[in-house]
């Protein structure tokens, strides 16, 4: 019967539950003997020792959004903690690597793609590849690249 007027309860409690705070609600239901627990945020789960004393919340540096907290890997062995992480790709910032080294698309193919907007908003071609990016110039060479050089637009000297 419950499961059957469920919308119809739910729409009877929520003013009384929405009228005090969790901890209220935890404490009159803790000392009145029923069994209950909080349902926590993905933040405040973050929080709690079990995590953060185990070394399972890690923090990095992220060039677009800043300092990013996550859970680690869980993989552990020998009790040592997860070995650090590393920030989440920027959209797009591996999409040269991957179309060379996986594809084996030359330089001027995916500048050309990138030029026409393929790739979102044309962005200047070197501007997608990551440092110690390696990739071919289209004339049987390697091009490593060793820092992120930042080029005007086409049409912006």
């Amino acid at each position: 019967m419950r499961a059957s007027n469920r919308t119809s309860l739910a729409e009877l409690l929520k003013p009384i539950f929405v009228a005090r705070t969790r901890a209220d609600w935890l404490n009159t239901l803790g000392v009145a003997g029923i069994p209950c627990g909080a349902i926590k945020t993905v933040g405040e789960v973050c929080e709690t020792p079990q995590l953060t004393e185990g070394s399972m919340v890690q923090s990095v540096r992220h060039r677009a959004s800043g300092d990013v907290r996550f859970v680690a890997r869980p993989i552990r062995f020998d009790e040592q903690p997860p070995s650090p992480s590393t920030a989440p790709p920027l959209l797009g910032q591996h999409t040269a690597e991957v179309l060379s080294e996986w594809l084996g698309w030359s330089a001027p193919a995916i500048e050309k793609l990138a030029d026409a907007g393929a790739f979102g908003s044309a962005v200047p071609f070197y501007s997608l590849l990551s440092e110690g990016s390696i990739i071919d110039d289209g004339a049987g060479r390697c091009i490593r690249i060793s820092r992120r050089p930042i080029l005007p637009a086409r049409g912006q000297v």
